[in-house]
């Protein structure tokens, strides 16, 4: 009987890690799309950064962020997507926790900083996409390890 019921909470415990890590992530540059088959283990470490990146979030921006914005962005900048299967629970330390199905970071133009100035914008959403931005004020350094790592899993995207 005890055999059973680990047996029983294993299979539990494994069908929530797959669901939890179930996404699709897409960068965007010189107008193409390139998405990533990540193993479980790499989406581990996506969503690891990930929560560390949505740990740091220190500002509620005062922009406004359109559909056609974002298309925008995508099109003429370097962003990353991230799209889950299922609504996640990420938590920030300055502002209560968000549900996100959808995240949207960008890797180049106004709306990321650099090494001197760290701060990134956080663009989320459930269906669609929150009209108003996030922002991790020292949330560069977090950004260009998921950049790197991803990256180093493509080699279509080398620098």
């Amino acid at each position: 009987m005890k055999i059973l019921f680990y047996l029983l909470i294993g299979i539990l415990v494994s069908n929530c890690k797959k669901e939890q890590s179930d996404m699709t992530v897409i960068i965007f540059k010189d107008g193409k799309s390139f998405n990533y088959t990540l193993s479980l283990e790499d989406k581990e470490r996506v969503n690891e950064i990930v929560k560390n990146i949505f740990l740091g979030i220190d500002q509620n921006l005062k922009l406004y962020f359109s559909e056609q914005r974002l298309k925008e962005l995508k099109n003429s900048e370097e962003v990353l997507e991230i799209i889950y299967s299922k609504p996640v629970l990420l938590i920030t330390k300055e502002f209560d926790s968000f549900n996100v199905k959808k995240i949207i970071f960008p890797l180049t133009g106004d709306f990321i900083g650099n090494a001197n100035s760290p701060e990134v914008t956080i663009i989320t959403g459930e269906e669609e996409y929150d009209s108003t931005p996030l922002r991790n004020t020292g949330g560069f350094v977090l950004l260009m390890q998921l950049k790197d790592f991803l990256y180093s899993k493509s080699s279509t995207l080398q620098e």
